[in-house]
């Protein structure tokens, strides 16, 4: 006895000559082979669901970003605007006031501002003295400790990168820098 639905209908496909595809059967008795309504609306509202939630989470928001992530990339942007400034000075240096990089035009007095620090305190702390030839761990930046909740801060250094350093790495890279800081 033959247990498959017998087909309601049957075309052929011109597909090629040896191929047949059955394309409808009949729905068996308990309605097999229908999808109901509540499935398609489930089907459809899921996926938009969870597109509306990734497009909301992943917005241009720049309240989004961690005071943290905000902070290293101010200090990436500088870093950027020191290295546009050394490249038109013939000795590369780095300038020796940052005031130099807004008066330049290649960064803006709104990079220089941190949201997390205290009110009435500076920032960021700037090492002036190094070059585009200064070695890659030379700090030039850091954020000043109380930033953050004293967690630590991030630390731009003579390479480009941005490094968020802890409380007690960023108090020994303050102590070393302290009398050059301004």
């Amino acid at each position: 006895m033959d247990t498959h639905p017998k087909p309601l209908e049957t075309r052929r496909s011109s597909v090629a000559d040896d191929a047949a595809v059955e394309l409808t059967y009949a729905a068996s008795a308990g309605g097999r082979g229908r999808i109901s309504r509540r499935a398609v609306w489930i089907g459809v509202a899921i996926p938009l669901a969870c597109f509306g939630f990734l497009a909301m989470s992943f917005s241009s928001c720049p309240r989004c970003l961690s005071p943290e992530a905000e902070c290293a990339a101010n200090l990436r942007g500088i870093g950027q605007a020191m290295y546009i400034y050394a490249m038109n000075e013939p000795d590369r240096m780095f300038p020796d006031d940052v005031q130099k990089l807004i008066d330049a035009n290649t960064a803006i007095p709104k990079q220089f501002i941190c949201r997390s620090a205290p009110t009435g305190h500076q920032c960021y702390l700037y090492v002036p003295g190094a070059s585009e030839m200064s070695p890659p761990r030379t700090v030039l930046m850091f954020e000043d400790p109380r930033n953050h909740g004293g967690k630590g801060g991030n630390v731009l250094y003579q390479d480009g990168r941005v490094v968020f350093e802890k409380a007690p790495a960023l108090q020994s890279i303050v102590n070393a820098n302290k009398t050059k800081a301004r």
